[in-house]
Order: C-alpha cells, then sequence, then structure tokens
C-alpha cells in the first residue's frame, strides 16, 4: 500500500470518526415483569400450581452508551441492574405451606440500534428501538430453593426521547418492553400451556446523558 493511499485511508477514517457523537448516561428507573407469565412451582412441591412463583417489579440502575451517526440512527450499549422481589410458595410433603420472599439481583445487557425521528441538534428526538439481552436472574436465600442462578436471552423494542438541556448535557427517558425465556426452569402443572416460555419484562428509566 503506497504512502498516498494510506493518508487517504486515514482521513477517511478520521472523517467518519468526526461525524459521530458519543453519549454515556447514567440511568434509573423501575423494571416491572409481567405478572400473566407464572414462572412454575419448585420440583418438590406436594401439589404444583403454574402460578407458585412469581417475580415482582423493582427498581434498577445502570448505564446506557451510544454512539450516533451524523444521520438518524445510533448504537448503543447498556448494563442494567435490578432489585427484584421473588416470591415462592413451599408445600413440601409432611411439611406446613409457607411463602418465602427474598431479593435477587436481576442484571441485563443488551445492544439496541436506535432510529431518530428528528435530526442532530434538534432539541427534541424522539427514537423508536430494537435490539438483543441478556438477563441473569441471581439465586434467593433460603433453605427450599434448589435451583440455582440462570441466564437468559432474548429481544427488546421500544422508544424514548432525548431532550437538549445544554451543549453537552441531555436529558432522556426510556421505555423498553424486553422478551426473554423464563427462567429457573422450574415446574408446571400444565406443561403444554405454560411450560418453558418466555417472560416480558417492562423497563422504564429516566436519565442525563453526557455527549462529547
Amino acid at each position: 500500500m503506497t504512502l498516498r493511499t494510506c493518508v487517504a485511508a486515514l482521513c477517511f477514517s478520521a472523517a467518519i470518526v468526526s461525524a459521530q457523537t458519543y453519549e454515556i448516561a447514567p440511568v434509573f428507573g423501575v423494571m416491572r415483569p409481567k405478572q400473566s407469565s407464572f414462572l412454575g412451582s419448585l420440583p418438590d412441591n406436594n401439589d404444583k400450581r403454574d402460578d407458585d412463583t412469581k417475580l415482582r417489579h423493582g427498581q434498577g440502575y445502570g448505564v446506557r452508551f451510544t454512539l450516533n451517526t451524523r444521520g438518524y440512527y445510533g448504537f448503543e450499549g447498556m448494563y442494567m441492574r435490578a432489585r427484584h422481589t421473588l416470591e415462592a410458595r413451599v408445600n413440601f410433603p409432611g411439611l406446613p405451606e409457607v411463602t418465602r420472599q427474598d431479593k435477587v439481583n436481576v442484571t441485563y445487557g443488551a445492544f439496541n440500534v436506535l432510529a431518530y425521528m428528528m435530526p442532530p441538534r434538534e432539541r427534541f428526538r424522539p427514537f423508536l428501538t430494537v435490539g438483543v439481552h441478556t438477563q441473569r436472574y441471581g439465586e434467593p436465600r433460603f433453605l427450599e430453593w434448589t435451583q440455582g442462578s440462570i441466564r437468559t436471552f432474548g429481544g427488546n423494542f421500544g422508544g424514548g426521547v432525548k431532550v437538549t438541556l445544554s451543549r453537552h448535557v441531555l436529558l432522556r427517558v426510556d421505555f423498553r418492553d424486553y422478551i426473554g425465556g423464563k427462567p429457573y426452569d422450574l415446574i408446571y402443572a400444565d406443561e403444554s400451556r405454560f411450560g418453558g416460555g418466555l417472560l416480558q419484562t417492562l423497563e422504564g428509566t429516566v436519565g442525563l446523558s453526557i455527549g462529547f
């Protein structure tokens, strides 16, 4: 490769980089699993009900890293950690029935594509987004639990808006719908209806984005 070609390639690369805007945004919000998505029953329960185990909504916090093009698109990585309440009915043979509750950490990692509805430098930039993600569900701390922790995968979609507050600071509001595999591999009384399947989690977050 000649020197002239190398210089041209470097200039082209610099032009691409200069055409992009980076953002980092600490965010916080609420993650709400859909309660109609039954998680199943502990394997040792005497009588098994599909709604024996539930995952309650929790508060979450995390960070979004965004790379915007000069046009109407952006690429975003996200890490989020939420603190959910897991509730499980325990009905082992020969023992009184009890309901256990404990906090579990659920971590989210995602990669999304953003499609903006307004061009750069507009004060309000609504956007739509679609992407893929992974979720790791932590293990609750009570003796009857033998399922451990688990990681699932899925896809998500949603939208939001970014509002320019100053040259380098934006307010952003996001709404996402995560659809992934059901966690913990529990037992279902009606496997044909509820076995396996998907868990839907709704997310709403707000944060300040620093652009540079």
